[in-house]
């Protein structure tokens, strides 16, 4: 076993930056949740600042806010709740768009956000950060009050690059008598590459074609008695009837006894 065979599989992590404290306008980069190894499992939010009133965090610069949820879920569901609200332009106070508006939606809302739908993204908020001491072990901890976004609409977000679609391989179809496969733009009811049918026969205008039944079947050639069969591929006789303004048949070959074979009379 190699000391490198894990690498393929081995997680990086981006380091955090935090607000300070301040005033910030801040807009949505995207949503995940993580197992830490030094919080547990967190809530985290990447952010763009948009306005600040910290020199460590320029407008343009990124930052990330950071819940933990592993120690304290009952508090950690209720920052992120308020940091909902703001999102969607809910004040704390208006219990009743909460109720109505945010209870019923939340958990799809915060599930769609952290999967490929990141629908968080783009979406401003403002937050005020200051510091403050923990109760059990007095130490220093950044608090975040979130409220709802109220400066001018800032530029838009650069469009998220798309997942790449492979294109689909064309199928190569299948020669048919002899004609060419057929183009992939053409409409198959053109008929293009398709078997083609005879049309039935049509006479040219002007032509006396008797009615049906009146031209006797013809009868099959009977050679002599004692005669061979004819060749094959001798000309069949013509039925009898036929109209004089039609070419005269072909003469039937006779059994010559004498040259022992068929000859034209």
């Amino acid at each position: 076993m190699g000391i490198f065979d894990g690498m393929a599989t081995a997680k990086t992590f981006a380091q955090p930056n935090y607000l300070k404290p301040g005033l910030y306008d801040l807009r949505i980069v995207r949503c995940l949740v993580l197992d830490t190894q030094r919080s547990g499992v967190g809530f985290i939010v990447e952010l763009e600042v948009l306005s600040s009133t910290h020199s460590d965090h320029p407008v343009g610069s990124t930052a990330s806010w950071f819940q933990g949820m592993s120690k304290n879920h009952a508090t950690a569901e209720g920052a992120i709740k308020e940091f909902v609200c703001a999102l969607m332009g809910i004040e704390l106070k208006d219990e009743t768009r909460i109720q109505n508006e945010i209870n019923p939606n939340i958990i799809g809302w915060l599930e769609a956000a952290i999967g490929p739908q990141n629908i968080f993204r783009g979406r401003c908020i403002h937050v005020e950060t200051f510091m403050k001491k923990t109760r059990e072990r007095g130490l220093d901890f950044t608090v975040h009050r979130w409220t709802p976004y109220t400066g001018a609409p800032p530029p838009a977000m650069p469009a998220a690059a798309p997942t790449p679609v492979q294109a689909p391989v064309p199928v190569q179809q299948p020669m048919m008598q002899g004609r060419p496969p057929v183009p992939p733009n053409v409409p198959a009811a053109l008929g293009y590459g398709q078997p083609q049918q005879a049309a039935p026969f049509q006479p040219p205008p002007g032509t006396f074609m008797p009615a049906p039944g009146t031209v006797p079947a013809p009868q099959p050639f009977m050679p002599p008695q004692g005669a061979p069969p004819p060749p094959l591929g001798g000309p069949p006789p013509m039925p009898p009837g036929m109209m004089m303004q039609q070419p005269p048949p072909a003469p039937t070959p006779i059994w010559d006894p004498a040259l022992g074979k068929y000859r034209l009379p």
